[in-house]
């Protein structure tokens, strides 16, 4: 459902469009292995028809240079995860926190990479990706410009008291090319 904000109406807005997958492409390293920390969990979704792009509720986010680690910087995540334990919002939810340094991420995390991972975290323990987000985008600034800087992979248990981890996109660039035959404005700059 692009530009769908409410998980139970598919005609709030009168701007939402629904889609077919196609097509589910799994990065082929992906294991599925908390005590490794979900190596390559990134996933490509293939639609049957195309989503029409509006620049309200439907357009294209930029994908992060590698240079780039965010670290100390404050980042947008959305998602609907549980809100309390067995609660799932029925509204996107949207929250900025903190980028944790990757020496800082494994303090918690012993099981993270630094170079595959991102970690968000709330240190007053009141704001928090949770179950249920997995999958969601991190979204950072760089140069003025909105890019993906993360993808939801794997939270703790209860959600709070440790950083969400997120798989770093930037480092999966190439895969992501090779696996749309360059079809991403990115794939075609030098």
């Amino acid at each position: 459902m692009a530009g769908g904000h409410n998980r139970g109406c598919s005609t709030c807005t009168r701007r939402e469009q629904a889609h077919t997958v196609q097509d589910v492409i799994i990065h082929p390293g992906f294991e599925a292995n908390i005590n490794k920390g979900h190596p390559n969990d990134i996933a490509l979704l293939e639609l049957a028809t195309n989503v029409v792009l509006d620049n309200i509720t439907a357009r294209v986010i930029e994908l992060p240079p590698e240079s780039n680690t965010f670290a100390g910087q404050s980042c947008t995540i959305v998602g609907w995860g549980m809100t309390r334990p067995g609660i799932y919002a029925d509204e996107l939810r949207k929250t900025s926190l903190p980028v944790l340094t990757g020496e800082q991420c494994l303090l918690y995390w012993p099981q993270a990479n630094q170079t595959t991972h991102i970690c968000v975290y709330d240190t007053s323990d009141r704001i928090s990706a949770c179950n249920g987000d997995e999958g969601s985008p991190m979204m950072c600034q760089h140069n003025g410009q909105t890019v993906l800087a993360g993808v939801s992979s794997f939270v703790v248990n209860g959600c709070l008291y440790k950083p969400s981890v997120y798989t770093r996109v930037s480092e999966y660039k190439t895969w992501i090319c090779e696996e749309t035959d360059g079809a991403l404005a990115y794939c075609n700059r030098p």
